[in-house]
């Protein structure tokens, strides 16, 4: 609209469009947050209501209100640069959530970029200190502006959880850390983690098959025992079956085992 020289019109919806904004400390989002969904839809607002969909992430909304944000105020740095945090910290190993959310996030990135870079702001060199071990060191220039990401694999044990990062010269700097880890559970134990969406609860349970004849037809049917005390024997075939508890309508569901 602001385009269209409709300005008044679209001061009018972005100035909605703030009110609605998650904002919490350095960072601004749009995640599909009850406290998200009370602004748009009153108090009456339940969880369950919060409807989850693959087709439209909150990170997706965020990037959609980031390309409106430099549409109206391009110049206002610490606003988008308050978004563009959040988005990175949102980041996964190939990118945001699926891949119509990672290509959203990837254009309204490239479309800020091409507002408001300069030919000297990307000009700096990057230490990564580990107490005094530097783990990397990297250096950036114009033409890595676009180049591939640059990645430093730290190892299995630090002298301290800390990692610095010495920055010397003037650009930005964007970065994410990914962590992956396996963790072995013991029978009735169970780990915190952030569901998406709030409230799925995954379950597993194991069986033992036993052979049972029909005495009326000779069939050999199977028949579930369920295991119990987490005791199995060598050659014994088991049974798991996964129970997924979903607190909204869901178009699928992935599980994998490791």
């Amino acid at each position: 609209m602001n385009n269209a020289k409709q300005e008044r019109q679209a001061n009018v919806f972005y100035k909605r469009l703030l009110e609605l904004s998650n904002a919490s400390g350095e960072t601004v989002d749009w995640d599909h947050t009850i406290a998200l969904a009370k602004k748009l839809m009153g108090s009456q607002v339940k969880p369950i209501m919060v409807d989850y969909s693959y087709r439209f992430t909150g990170v997706e909304s965020t990037a959609l209100a980031l390309r409106a944000v430099l549409a109206m105020e391009p110049k206002n740095e610490q606003r988008v640069e308050a978004i563009k945090r959040w988005l990175m910290m949102q980041r996964g190993k190939e990118g945001w959530d699926n891949t119509k959310t990672t290509a959203e996030v990837f254009l309204v990135l490239l479309k800020d970029d091409l507002l408001n870079r300069t030919s000297k702001d990307t000009n700096f060199s990057l230490d990564a200190l580990n107490k005094d071990s530097v783990l990397a060191q990297l250096k950036f220039d114009p033409k890595s502006r676009y180049a591939v990401e640059s990645k430093v694999k730290l190892p299995a044990e630090l002298k301290e959880n800390t990692i610095t990062l010495k920055k010397d010269g003037p650009g930005k700097l964007y970065y994410t850390l990914l962590q992956t880890y396996f963790k072995r559970m013991k029978p009735g134990e169970s780990t915190e983690a952030d569901a998406l969406p709030q409230g799925l609860k995954v379950t597993r349970k194991f069986f033992r098959l036993q052979s049972v004849k029909e005495t009326s037809t000779g069939v050999i049917r199977f028949r579930t025992v369920p295991i119990t005390g987490g005791q199995i024997k060598a050659g014994e075939t088991v049974l798991m079956k996964v129970y997924i508890e979903t607190p909204v309508h869901v178009p699928y569901i992935i599980v994998e085992s490791p």
